[in-house]
């Protein structure tokens, strides 16, 4: 059976999309980092695997090695409005080298399906392209760069826009969540 591989499954929209996934008979492979809190899918924790990326491009070679994955579903993000000097590195590492060592290491073992998740903060006041703020612009670099992956290794790539999400046991602060505790 090939697989669906997930990138940000511990967020909020990884769980909702591995749920599904588990539900519709899937198993999916959920890319982790050391120390990720994985307690999220206990539920279903016979229907999941995990891989533990170690940073390195092999590691993600080897993850692909191991398991036929059919299409890659990318969320894995590091998002920050205002950043400050010292979360450039994290910016950049999680939403642009990441994604880069992720592609590479799917096109050289043939995998050829790619979601990517892009923000509306690359749209700001409504043009084709300006962004918001340095997570905006980390997050065009990377579809940038999957452009080329397309072209240059057939890499088939949908690119979903999120403007923003709201659902079940989103623990986040969100306008319903502030307004009851304002109004309690």
């Amino acid at each position: 059976m090939k697989r669906t591989l997930v990138t940000g499954g511990t967020g909020f929209i990884g769980q909702h999309l591995v749920g599904k996934l588990v539900k519709d008979g899937k198993k999916p492979i959920v890319v982790i980092r050391p120390g990720s809190d994985t307690t999220v899918f206990e539920q279903f924790s016979e229907d999941v695997d995990f891989w533990i990326f170690d940073g390195s491009h092999r590691s993600l070679e080897n993850c692909f090695a191991e398991w036929e994955v059919e299409i890659v579903f990318h969320l894995a993000t590091c998002f920050v409005v205002n950043h400050e000097a010292e979360q450039i590195d994290n910016l950049v590492d999680s939403n642009i080298t990441f994604g880069v060592k992720l592609v590479e290491a799917m096109t050289k073992s043939g995998v050829k399906k790619f979601v990517n998740v892009a923000t509306n903060w690359q749209y700001y006041q409504s043009e084709s392209y300006r962004p918001l703020n340095l997570y905006a612009s980390t997050k065009q670099a990377f579809e940038d760069i999957l452009t080329y992956y397309s072209d240059a290794k057939q890499l088939r790539v949908a690119s979903v826009i999120l403007f923003d999400t709201y659902g079940d046991n989103d623990q986040r602060e969100k306008l319903l969540p502030l307004l009851r505790s304002k109004h309690a």
